[in-house]
């Protein structure tokens, strides 16, 4: 999550909005504080349950700053949201607080157009070393902190039981490597009507690099040459081409 770069009030204002929401313990400090009032745009993208999410965590915060109005701006779906962010700063009015994937946050702190968000939180009790540093590092350009990580997440394998049993595989079980992954997903993937094309498929994943990576790395491989500091793609070694064969494989 992070915040329009804005001057005097508006960003006192935004990076106070920004402590409360995502840090719980902070509401007894953003409570005792007084003040100036004023209006916050907060966009984010998610469906229902997210909102109802954010909408519960706004209306806490302005129960405890009744002299701030927060506007949630909420977009069904990624690539609208992102069409619309990018609309508003090109139009000069973005909103002051929104939620951003750490793939897509570069463009706009390459442009210089989102404040710093480390000072004010700092000052509203966060502590850094509460994160896991790889995230932390993500949203950290020239030294500062740009947008403070909501949420972090790892892929999980669900697998769909009744599937299994009809098409007669063996279900996971403990001890099941990559190669009964692959031969899973082969076997239960199926043309249904014999028309050459795949109607039901024996694994769905995002097709991207990123969805890609943690199938490079158990091969050994990398994505990069330097995590620290890359300087080039590093997907056509011997570890990283199996890998990435048997990503193709598994369709």
């Amino acid at each position: 999550m992070t915040s329009t770069r804005r001057t005097g009030l508006r960003a006192w204002l935004a990076a106070l909005f920004l402590a409360a929401v995502l840090l719980t313990p902070v509401w007894t400090v953003v409570q005792a504080q007084e003040g100036p009032a004023g209006e916050l745009e907060f966009a984010l993208w998610g469906d229902p349950a997210e909102l109802r999410a954010y909408q519960t965590l706004v209306e806490a915060f302005q129960a405890a700053n009744p002299a701030i109005t927060v506007r949630i701006a909420h977009v069904p779906n990624s690539d609208d949201f992102y069409a619309r962010l990018a609309t508003g700063f090109a139009a000069g009015s973005p909103p002051d607080v929104f939620l951003i994937n750490y793939r897509r946050y570069g463009q706009f702190a390459a442009r210089d157009v989102l404040t710093p968000v480390g000072p004010p939180l700092q000052e509203a009790g966060l502590d850094l070393a509460a994160y896991y540093p790889e995230p932390v590092a993500a949203f950290t350009q020239n030294g500062e902190l740009v947008c403070l990580p909501q949420n972090l997440s790892s892929l999980v394998v669900y697998y769909n039981r009744d599937r299994f049993e009809q098409a007669g595989v063996p279900l996971p079980a403990p001890g099941w490597g990559w190669d009964d992954f692959l031969a899973a997903a082969q076997a239960l993937t199926e043309d249904t009507d014999g028309d050459g094309l795949t109607d039901l498929h024996g694994l769905g994943v995002e097709n991207s690099l990123i969805r890609m990576a943690p199938f490079i790395w158990q091969a050994g491989g990398e994505l990069v040459d330097d995590t620290e500091n890359p300087t080039t793609l590093t997907i056509d070694t011997p570890e990283a081409r199996a890998a990435i064969q048997w990503f193709v494989d598994l369709s």
